[in-house]
């Protein structure tokens, strides 16, 4: 069988978002604005990697085994 495995974008570990913190300093001294932004990795879906495992596997819970740190997989079908 063929199954697509999607892992974790790397930069936001699959939340989609990323704390930024911006300083500056102007007239009234020094200062600092966090925010929450989507990854500008991912583009905020939370997916990094992708890799597709054709002809090795059986089922998903093969994959699985293998691929502990999976986010989802996708059987494809057959080879």
């Amino acid at each position: 069988m063929k199954f697509r495995i999607i892992f974790n974008c790397e930069t936001c570990d699959g939340t989609g978002e990323q704390s930024v913190t911006t300083r500056g300093v102007d007239q009234n001294g020094p200062w600092v604005f966090d925010e929450v932004i989507n990854c500008r990795e991912c583009g905020g879906h939370g997916e990094g990697g992708m890799y597709t495992a054709i002809g090795l596997y059986d089922n998903v819970d093969q994959v699985a085994e293998d691929y502990p740190e999976y986010r989802s997989i996708e059987p494809l079908g057959s080879v």
